[in-house]
């Protein structure tokens, strides 16, 4: 399943890493965002955040991504 709902589209990891952090902060419904991890690793990478959403709620989320 998707982080949060969003389905990206990538060729590389730093790619698909680039475009999750921007839909993320263009959300209007996320507060702020921590990047606790992230890695690229040749083929895949891994993202791991809390989320502060406007409602007040809080969020941890990770994930294992194999683009393209």
């Amino acid at each position: 399943m998707p982080l949060a709902g969003i389905t990206i589209k990538a060729t590389s990891p730093a790619r698909h890493l680039e475009k999750l952090k921007a839909r993320l902060s263009g959300s209007t419904v996320v507060g702020q965002v921590f990047v606790v991890s992230e890695r690229i690793i040749s083929d895949h990478g891994y993202f791991r955040a809390g989320i502060t959403l406007m409602n007040g709620g809080f969020l941890e989320v990770s994930e294992d991504f194999f683009p393209g």
